[in-house]
């Protein structure tokens, strides 16, 4: 079984950050993430498909869970991700962080999350 950290489509973490599975609730993706730290090992602060060699499609994949649940407005695994200790100063291709995205989006309760508040 692989962890997640060394096959490059295992990104189990970022799709239960960003709910990937459309039907699940934010307490079940929490359960999810909870799950595969505990369980797995998984790194959690592995990028989506870091591993690809193709350009472009790291280019547009090269984010971290935190970065998924930002963007889905998921705050609450946005607060839990925070809680496990990922790292936010992680930037994805383009160099920004999950805050910065938080910001660019207007999403003020997410950056508040970002800033401990």
């Amino acid at each position: 079984m692989t962890t997640g950290s060394e096959d490059e489509s295992s990104n189990a973490l970022h799709c239960a950050a960003h709910g990937g599975v459309g039907y699940s609730t934010e307490e079940e993706r929490i359960e999810v993430l909870a799950w595969l730290l505990e369980k797995t090992g998984i790194d959690i602060n592995q990028w989506k498909h870091e591993f690809s060699g193709m350009e472009s499609w790291r280019r547009d994949t090269m984010e971290t869970a935190l970065q998924c649940a930002v963007g889905s407005n998921a705050l609450g695994c946005v607060r839990f991700l925070l809680e496990k200790g990922i790292d936010a100063g992680l930037r994805d291709f383009y160099g920004k962080t999950a805050r910065d995205l938080a910001v660019e989006m207007g999403n003020h309760e997410a950056v508040k999350i970002s800033d401990g508040q």
